[in-house]
């Protein structure tokens, strides 16, 4: 006891001890918070990517499903994409009871996916904003169920056109944030039944 009692402070290995075992919590500490900021980074930029491939999804679906579409017709020219939607009011030949179209009536959208420019258009407009580009395999693919219907109007015009499709839209998204950086392109694909 009489040995505790005398000492003025702590020794030189105590304090070596301290210091030794505070820094290597420390560096575990840093390295701990490294490691969540990256992850915390990560998932942001996969949410970013994600999120984008969900309002060009669902911004398509939602106007095409608005929209009604009766009829629909593909045009593929190489590089352009063309899905075409048709919707008009329907009357009844009091005569035959065949069901016309009225085109006098008739409005349309047309959906474009350009591989050129990287970008996809619903009605004329781009659906993105300018930093997300598609990129590499984004495509387009339009399958129709059964075989082309034949509508005539009023007027006596017969115009054919695919009642029943799936639209398979392949998106590798790229996206270019404000200081010029680029984040790691990713794919993701969606399914529109009309």
């Amino acid at each position: 006891m009489n040995n505790l009692n005398n000492q003025k402070g702590i020794t030189l290995f105590e304090l070596l001890l301290t210091i030794t075992i505070t820094s290597v919590v420390l560096t575990m500490l840093m390295g701990l918070l490294t490691m969540v900021l990256t992850a915390k980074a990560d998932l942001e930029y996969d949410n970013r990517l994600l999120n984008e491939s969900y309002y060009i999804s669902e911004y398509l679906q939602n106007q095409t499903f608005q929209f009604e579409p009766q009829y629909v017709q593909f045009t593929d020219n190489g590089s352009t994409k063309e899905v075409k939607l048709f919707h008009y009011e329907i009357s009844a030949d009091p005569d035959t009871g065949e069901l016309k179209w009225d085109n006098t009536s008739e409005e349309t959208l047309l959906i474009v996916f350009n591989e050129g420019s990287d970008q996809i258009f619903f009605d004329g407009e781009v659906v993105h904003p300018g930093s997300v580009k598609l990129v590499g395999q984004s495509n387009l693919v339009f399958t129709p169920i059964g075989e082309p219907s034949s509508f005539t109007d009023i007027n006596g015009t017969t115009v054919s056109g695919y009642q029943n499709v799936v639209i398979e839209l392949t998106l590798e998204i790229e996206i270019t944030l404000p200081n010029g950086s680029v984040l790691d392109t990713q794919t993701f694909t969606t399914t529109i039944i009309i």
